[in-house]
């Protein structure tokens, strides 16, 4: 296994990511209910997770009133950074599972089918492919 390159010069702290992403899916979503709805959880398990986040940065991320939420000032600056975090994080999962996956057929059909029909058109198929996209044929 090879490590990051910036493995070697991280020397910051991440605090747990559970709750971190309880925090953002808040930030985003304006609430906790919306954002429990949202994510298909119970809002008491975000509510669980943001108080633990609060209770391991020991900072105060809500101002909480009745029925409402609300950002504090020092959270602000930290909620769009986990935001911008988490969008990067989105982004380049999308860039590395498209480019992972954008050779790949995936057919769905009944054994019987798949004899029948797909196989003897299999080879044919793979050929005409690669000639025309330009990959090589690694399929020998």
């Amino acid at each position: 296994m090879t490590l990051h390159p910036c493995k070697a010069s991280f020397t910051g702290w991440i605090p747990p990511l559970h709750a971190l992403r309880a925090f953002w899916l808040v930030t985003r979503a304006g609430g906790i209910r919306a954002a429990a709805e949202e994510a298909g959880v119970g809002h008491a398990a975000l509510t669980q997770q943001i108080q633990r986040l609060e209770g391991t940065l020991g900072v105060r991320l809500f101002d909480r009133r009745s029925r409402s939420l609300r950002l504090t000032k020092a959270a602000e600056a930290y909620a769009a950074e986990v935001d911008r975090a988490f969008q990067v994080i989105s982004a380049e999962t999308h860039t590395l599972t498209r480019r992972n996956s954008s050779n790949i057929l995936h057919i769905g059909a009944s054994s019987s089918i798949a004899v029948r029909l797909i196989l003897p058109h299999l080879d044919a198929f793979r050929a005409f492919y690669y000639s025309t996209n330009g990959y090589p044929d690694h399929s020998e």
